[in-house]
């Protein structure tokens, strides 16, 4: 809209209470690129009547960031440098789309890339990606039921981290060119692993994979880098029997655990997830309230589960 329109505003944004998540990312971006950008009582406007391509420097390789500098650079006069860019997939394949809307992006999917100057851009059809966190999410549900689940239209190169621990904690893990399958032949192994920007482990398989590791033998530990208070599901996991610990930002799992259905809270979107598959691994029925975070990330989450075999109920 900035790029287009010279101007554009929108309210604090609001999310997960998952940890300090500054807009100051965006608007640095905006910034270096020639907008004005002020609070205006409760939102950011930012204005310019012409962007200007430049070097932007992210402190940050937020994934949303990146993007809407690139967004706003694919119109600006002159090429943008973004140095320090989100390296995700779901960035690679923005600028994929930007390119067959006729813009000139290039490098994208590494964390310095280039694009902008064009006049406008057209209508395209474009296929978008797996969501890779929703899938990995279904494999860690069967990772710790001792299932077998296999993903139909997954990008395996997008999950090399997840899979890579998958089999490090003992599970099968068989992959082609655009299905995974994982199943668990036997007890499961401690892990340990650091939660960072990709192509590490993702933060949002962080918390579903702390209620996976529950069910591992040994000691399992999960170090946070990317948000301060990833750790909301830790209390609710306790509750189902969990021997989960906390020190800082890392998470200490003691395994294998008879976990036994309870009330628990979905606290946010990942968090929710958590308590589902802990909740399919427990002896006993489980209720999960505040599932509006749950609806959030995971469409159709019932029926898909009742596919492999759980006993789901939606009240």
């Amino acid at each position: 809209l900035l790029a287009r329109f010279g101007e554009a505003g929108c309210p604090s944004p609001g999310g997960d209470a998952i940890g300090v998540r500054p807009v100051d990312v965006h608007l640095t971006g905006f910034r270096a690129l020639g907008a004005d950008v002020a609070r205006e009582g409760q939102n950011f406007v930012a204005r310019a009547p012409r962007l200007e391509g430049s070097r932007v420097f992210l402190d940050y390789p937020s994934v949303l960031g990146t993007v809407n500098v690139l967004f706003a650079a694919t119109l600006a006069r002159g090429t943008t440098t973004i140095v320090n860019a989100a390296a995700e997939p779901e960035v690679e394949m923005a600028g994929d789309l930007l390119n067959a809307m006729g813009a000139r992006v290039s490098g994208h999917g590494s964390t310095r890339f280039t694009g902008g100057g064009g006049e406008s851009l057209q209508g395209t059809e474009f296929s978008i990606i797996p969501d890779r966190i929703e899938g990995g999410t279904f494999l860690l549900a069967g990772l710790a039921t001792g299932g077998d689940v296999e993903l139909e239209g997954a990008e395996p190169t997008h999950m090399d981290s997840l899979l890579t621990k998958l089999r490090e904690a003992g599970a099968r893990v068989e992959v082609s060119d655009h299905s995974v399958r994982a199943c668990v032949d036997g007890p499961l192994r401690a892990v340990q692993l650091q939660a960072v920007p990709y192509p590490g482990f993702p933060t949002d398989l962080h918390a579903p994979m702390a209620a996976a590791l529950t069910q591992a033998e040994g000691i399992s530990i999960i170090h946070e880098r990317d948000f301060e208070n990833r750790l909301l599901y830790v209390g609710e996991l306790r509750t189902m029997g969990g021997r989960i610990t906390t020190g800082g930002q890392s998470v200490i799992i003691e395994g294998a655990t008879r976990l036994v259905g309870s009330p628990v809270r979905a606290l946010d979107v990942r968090a929710a997830a958590a308590v589902v598959i802990a909740g399919l691994a427990a002896e006993g029925e489980t209720v999960v309230r505040d599932i509006v975070h749950l609806k959030r990330g995971y469409p159709r989450i019932e029926e898909r589960l009742e596919a492999l075999g759980a006993e789901v109920h939606a009240r």
